[in-house]
C-alpha cells in the first residue's frame, strides 16, 4: 500500500469578466473556493480584486 496523499483539487470558475454585484462577497467565495486546494481543474480566475486582496489563500 502507498502512503502518497491525494492533492486538493478544486473546480476552476468560468465567470469571464462578468463584475461581482458585491467584491466583499466575491472575494469571500475566491477565498473560499481556493484555500487549500492544490490543484484546479480549469480557469482560476482573479478578477476585480483590490490592489490590496490577500491573495495568501493561494499559496
Amino acid at each position: 500500500l502507498s502512503s502518497r496523499s491525494v492533492p486538493a483539487v478544486c473546480t476552476g470558475t468560468d465567470m469571464k469578466l462578468l463584475r461581482p454585484s458585491s467584491p466583499e462577497s466575491h472575494y469571500e467565495t475566491l477565498r473560499h473556493l481556493y484555500q487549500g486546494c492544490q490543484v484546479v481543474q480549469g480557469n482560476l480566475e482573479l478578477t476585480y480584486l483590490s490592489p490590496d486582496a490577500d491573495t495568501a489563500f493561494l499559496k
